[in-house]
């Protein structure tokens, strides 16, 4: 209505709720919407919120944020199966697909056009947010977002631990992993009660005893609270492994 545009002749309004748990009040309102969630390589997507939190705003990264964002990486769109809903889930790295794009558009009920490649915001072009970081590619997709060399940041025992704890999610999605082995049964939960490798930072002795000076004595066991929480996660996890099962993971292909 503010950009003086005709409502009656709109048939899909896309809104991005950021966060799953505001998904039931959006819901009230809008009963029959169907639900999109973008899903990318997981390993990918923790290094990815890591470095770039920790540009932005290096604070943001102590234990409970860190808690958050591996919870909801582990949850993906799992979480939307309680829902009635019609939902889909679209991987990152397939948005440069036209193939992927015109099945998006069958599914929305609407008419393929080239204009489904640019992303915008009211009419302008959108760029990212100041997280993101991203250079200005006219508001179409770039590969060089899917670059973050996931594979060097992340240590030999974090890539076993998440090959392991999501074997069934990355097989399902199409991402590169190991078959779990004999003896990962035995290994994973012993190594998942130590540190990852972005969370040595905060609980190095050298932060514990900077923050204790600088008078945050209660950031730093919130940050071993939240440690210890991920830790029973990964633990939950792990249990889960045991099952057989076919994930509940819509995907667009």
């Amino acid at each position: 209505m503010v950009l003086g545009q005709d409502l009656s002749k709109k048939k899909v309004f896309f809104h991005h709720l950021h966060h799953h748990n505001r998904l039931d009040r959006f819901i009230n309102d809008f009963p029959s919407t169907k639900i999109i969630s973008m899903s990318r390589d997981p390993r990918a997507n923790i290094v990815s919120g890591v470095l770039h939190h920790k540009t932005y705003n290096p604070e943001s990264m102590g234990g409970a944020h860190q808690y958050f964002y591996i919870k909801r990486i582990l949850e993906d769109s799992s979480v939307l199966g309680k829902y009635n809903n019609d939902y889909t889930s679209i991987k990152l790295e397939d948005l440069g697909s036209t193939d992927i794009v015109k099945k998006l558009a069958i599914w929305l009920g609407i008419d393929y056009n080239e204009t489904l490649h640019r992303s915008t915001w009211a009419g302008l072009e959108w760029h990212g947010d100041k997280l993101s970081g991203n250079k200005k590619t006219g508001g179409k997709f770039s590969k060089e977002i899917l670059q973050n060399n996931w594979e060097d940041y992340l240590s030999r025992k974090d890539k076993y631990i998440l090959n392991f704890l999501m074997n069934d999610r990355l097989k399902h999605y199409g991402y590169s992993y190991k078959r779990k082995s004999v003896i990962s049964y035995i290994l994973v939960p012993f190594i998942n009660l130590f540190p990852l490798k972005y969370e040595k930072e905060m609980l190095s002795i050298t932060h514990i005893f900077t923050k204790i000076k600088d008078g945050k004595t209660k950031l730093v066991f919130l940050n071993l609270i939240h440690f210890l929480k991920r830790i029973i996660l990964f633990q939950k996890y792990y249990l889960k492994g045991f099952k057989v099962r076919t994930p509940n993971y819509n995907i667009l292909r």
